[in-house]
């Protein structure tokens, strides 16, 4: 199984690929085609690709608590347009995903990151 940390670095490597809908190569990518392809290239094959708006229920993603969040874990913003990236660095509170204003890039989760949506954390759980 990767550590947190190859999860982290293989996230790195996709940084300013552009934005695309629906996308999910280097040519562009959204936010869960993102996670998906982090998760396969960490090592995680079985993988399943699960949008945005269906990790709370997927039974591959297990909700963490905040204080149990580490580099590797995804967070989740929900409501209206829902987004996630991958956890980068949580004493600082940042990850990496693929936003539709930079393309994938680092960003904040602890400041007022997308309309005071609150984050929620996952880890992936492998059913």
């Amino acid at each position: 199984m990767p550590t947190s940390h190859e999860v982290k670095s293989i996230a790195g490597k996709w940084t300013n690929t552009p934005y695309e809908f629906g996308g999910g190569d280097g040519n562009g990518i959204d936010c869960s085609h993102f996670v998906w392809e982090v998760l396969k290239e960490a090592g995680y094959a079985n993988a399943p690709y699960t949008q945005a708006t269906d990790i709370a229920r997927s039974p591959s993603f297990s909700r963490i608590s905040p204080n149990e969040v580490r580099e590797g874990d995804i967070v989740h913003f929900s409501g209206g347009s829902d987004h996630m990236g991958i956890v980068v660095d949580a004493k600082a509170g940042t990850f990496i995903g693929a936003q539709s204003s930079t393309g994938v890039a680092p960003a904040s989760y602890v400041r007022d990151y997308w309309s005071g949506r609150r984050p929620t954390f996952y880890r992936y759980v492998g059913k």
